[in-house]
């Protein structure tokens, strides 16, 4: 207790006593941290959870509600939803030449057999 403290700080120069608070700071320090990643590692593996088993328009639809929160104007809002079927036109137009491709990769798969 306070003896333990008494005889650190009269110990040379109270250097001790610096560096025992500075232990429990840093000790401090690292329990806030560690409960900071298992908070949001909580989060992401709830947030995997809830997109199991879900159809890509439902993860589109949540990833879109997530971003819109907090829009003030309807433009704001406009600006999201534009972005985001054009996000979905990008995809769809990839979608679209990899299956192309690949098509084409069986194709010359089998010419080739």
């Amino acid at each position: 207790g306070n003896d333990t403290r008494m005889v650190i700080a009269a110990s040379e120069g109270g250097r001790a006593l610096r560096l025992l608070k500075q232990r429990e700071q840093v000790a401090m320090e690292a329990e806030q941290k560690k409960a900071q990643l298992e908070e949001d590692s909580k989060k992401r593996k709830f947030r995997a959870i809830d997109t199991f088993g879900s159809s890509q328009a439902d993860v589109l639809e949540a990833a879109f509600s997530e971003q819109t929160v907090g829009l003030v104007t309807a433009d704001e809002f406009r600006a999201k939803r534009d972005n985001m079927e054009q996000l979905l036109k990008e995809k769809a137009e990839r979608d679209r030449v990899n299956s192309k491709n690949n098509k084409l990769k069986r194709t010359i798969k089998s010419a080739k057999l």
